[in-house]
């Protein structure tokens, strides 16, 4: 019976280590809890995008952003989890869509009139905040990241 046990326990084993690797074979494939914390309420919707490149980041919104996820806020807070991606360097921007029009309201297109939050809480002078600023390196063993809003 002991052998019938260990090779059971090895092919598991080599299932869950070949699991955890790309498609294509690249490596590790990491997965990333994002709470979003210090809402102002429970209306709307919460949506945070992941990107992977300065393309489009932060402002591109689900378009640019290499995924797009979305929370109904509950207590002051929200959670999203990506999963399946490639371990590397990240950089995640939140929106608070208050009203839930599925758009962020701005002054001029580029003032936020409702909540944000950024990686790092990386902030912009005199324009939004760049992506090496708030970029992390996502790890198998990586912790939660978390996002302040800030209205």
């Amino acid at each position: 019976m002991k052998p019938v046990f260990i090779l059971t326990a090895w092919a598991a084993l080599t299932v869950t280590m070949t699991a955890s690797m790309t498609a294509a074979g690249d490596g590790p494939v990491c997965a990333l809890e994002v709470r979003v914390t210090e809402l102002q309420h429970d209306e709307g919707q919460v949506f945070v995008s992941l990107f992977d490149s300065e393309q489009g980041f932060p402002g591109g919104g689900a378009d640019a952003a290499r995924v797009t996820l979305s929370a109904t806020p509950n207590g002051g807070e929200a959670s999203v989890i990506f999963t399946g991606l490639p371990c590397g360097a990240y950089a995640v921007a939140a929106h608070h869509d208050e009203d839930g029009d599925g758009k962020m309201k701005a002054v001029y297109g580029t003032i936020p009139l409702e909540g944000v939050g950024i990686s790092n809480d990386a902030k912009g002078i005199m324009g939004p905040p760049k992506f090496k600023d708030a970029r992390f390196e996502l790890t198998p063993d990586s912790a939660p990241l978390l996002i302040i809003m800030r209205y």
